[in-house]
């Protein structure tokens, strides 16, 4: 993992190619999307139109399931390999639990740093930052 910004739109692409790879295999190790990512050609990621094949779990799925459900269906990392686990917001009174993985974390906290230079804050400056941290998401990243 670098921790240095993409010099250039390729960069980015680049980085992007790579990282789809990653997420493609590993959403064909849990369990919801068994048999769902086989018409799939892994070679073709980049392309808009095969991408937008793989099916999207969305939050109204995730509601119907207990934890148990939640971390047999979509959870694949080793019990080891959490450190925590987040909530979605809650609006409609049922909140969605998920598992954070240390690498995760890492990732989170790169985003982070990555996000003040891209929007002119610099050394010195003041920022006000208004996510209640340890207990939204958005306050940890």
């Amino acid at each position: 993992m670098t921790k240095e910004l993409p010099a250039s739109r390729e960069a980015i692409a680049k980085l992007q190619s790579e990282r789809k790879a990653i997420a493609f295999d590993r959403a064909k190790r849990a369990g919801w999307y068994k048999d769902k990512l086989d018409h799939i050609d892994p070679a073709k990621l980049d392309d808009p139109e095969e991408w937008s094949k793989i099916p999207i779990i969305d939050k109204d799925t995730l509601r119907q399931w207990s934890h148990d459900e939640f971390m047999g269906q979509v959870n694949i990392a080793p019990p080891e390999e959490i450190s925590e686990y987040w909530r979605s917001g809650g609006t409609t009174g049922q909140p969605v639990f998920y598992p954070r993985t240390f690498e995760d974390v890492t990732y989170g906290l790169l985003s982070w740093g990555r996000s003040f230079p891209c929007i002119g804050i610099g050394a010195g400056d003041l920022c006000h930052i208004s996510f209640p941290i340890g207990i939204h998401p958005a306050g940890q990243i």
